[in-house]
């Protein structure tokens, strides 16, 4: 214990020392900020890449059903008012919504483009909050009789789509009793077609406005041949309820021939991927950190060749070689950690400042948002505030037995 102490003391005695301002002093500190600047960067980097990440899952969670009902066995499954009140009675389910969702070709003024049907009833509102999403027009699906659509913004510029003009938009599926060939569409007996005026337009990410099209249950079972079938069924929960425990028993009322997915299910390729990409982040800058701090080798070669006057004082007094070397190990982590701390206080304020006063702003005029979004998370503060050090000091334990061989 005695022996780290005087380590320590001797360590900071050579860096700190107020008469040893020298061009080892300025070389230190040069160490020190080439370790500081890829600190910050990580920082603000991982800041970033969270906020990006929050984004995006606040968008797709706005979108997907909290949970999500479907067939283990097939597309779609029968429904009926039963089935919904058994839900209902689960502890902890607040909505339950039918969802019919099929691809089909629309048709707007001359115009096509191939996309997802998503047919829905009067509880969907309560289960998505789509109303929030509308940029345009009104989420009216039905005025008395007549059958309305709200497109998602890319539809409606594929499209070329004006809720203020009243054109009609045209579906087209195939039916479910042939497999049609690729000329029978033009045949007009393989395909079903119903058409409805669209009235909303809603704005979200381009892998979803760009696709969906929300139409009523009955016209979407009437277009994808159907009747009395649903191909999921949504189902929100109470505020103040785990939805995991919800989902569990709805799993278990519901048997094995029934699939529940939870936001994260739903999307658990890409939230994997996301993860990835994380990793991949930390990588590249582990990457460039190791070349930074290669700044400390020629550092500690020369704080080892000023101080052989030092060295050589300690040996005559009974100091052994793996104490001489010991020193000198701390003295490089002590240059890390100064620039770790330095690091990541100034990727926290910049961080900060992006985030409270958008420094930098993301161009375009169709983006949802216009700066980059940071979100600073403790736990990726811990991971680069301990592996920058470790690095470093596995860096200067190889570097100072080297030397002093």
């Amino acid at each position: 214990m005695k022996s780290s102490s005087l380590i320590r003391l001797i360590a900071r005695r050579y860096l700190f020392s107020r008469k040893s301002h020298t061009v080892i002093n300025i070389i230190s500190c040069v160490s020190a900020l080439a370790v500081a600047v890829p600190t910050a960067a990580m920082v603000v980097l991982f800041s970033v890449y969270n906020g990006l990440d929050d984004l995006l899952r606040s968008l797709y969670n706005n979108f997907d059903l909290p949970l999500k009902i479907t067939s283990v066995t097939g597309k779609s499954f029968p429904s009926d008012s039963l089935m919904r009140e058994h839900l209902m009675e689960i502890e902890g389910v607040e909505y339950v919504t039918e969802v019919v969702e099929e691809n089909a070709l629309a048709e707007y003024r001359g115009r096509q483009h191939i996309g997802m049907v998503r047919g829905v009833d009067s509880f969907y509102r309560h289960v998505v909050p789509i109303e929030s999403m509308l940029s345009m027009g009104s989420y009216t699906l039905r005025l008395g009789d007549l059958e309305q659509a709200v497109v998602g913004m890319g539809v409606a510029y594929s499209l070329g789509i004006n809720v203020q003009m009243f054109d009609k938009l045209t579906f087209y599926a195939p039916r479910s009793e042939q497999a049609p060939s690729a000329l029978s569409w033009l045949g007009g007996g393989a395909y079903n077609r119903q058409s409805l005026f669209p009235v909303g337009v809603f704005t979200l990410d381009a892998d979803t406005d760009g696709v969906y099209t929300l139409v009523p249950i009955d016209f979407a079972r009437r277009l994808f041949d159907m009747e009395g079938r649903v191909t999921s069924l949504g189902v929100s929960v109470l505020e103040g309820q785990d939805l995991s425990k919800v989902q569990e028993r709805i799993t278990k009322a519901l048997g094995s021939d029934y699939l529940v997915q939870n936001r994260y299910q739903q999307k658990e390729s890409l939230y994997r991927i996301m993860k990835y990409e994380k990793a991949g982040i930390f990588l590249i800058c582990v990457l460039v950190l190791l070349v930074a701090s290669l700044t400390l080798v020629s550092t500690l070669m020369m704080l080892i060749i000023d101080k052989q006057q030092g060295i050589f004082t300690l040996r005559s007094i009974g100091a052994s070689d793996g104490f001489i070397r010991q020193v000198f190990i701390v003295q490089g982590l002590y240059i890390s950690l100064i620039g770790t701390v330095a690091g990541v206080v100034l990727g926290i304020v910049l961080s900060l400042l992006q985030q409270y006063f958008g420094l930098i702003s993301i161009d375009g005029a169709n983006m949802l948002i216009d700066t980059y979004p940071v979100r600073l998370k403790i736990l990726d503060l811990l991971l680069i505030g301990i592996s920058v050090p470790v690095i470093d000091y596995l860096i200067s334990r190889m570097t100072v037995r080297s030397i002093m061989k």
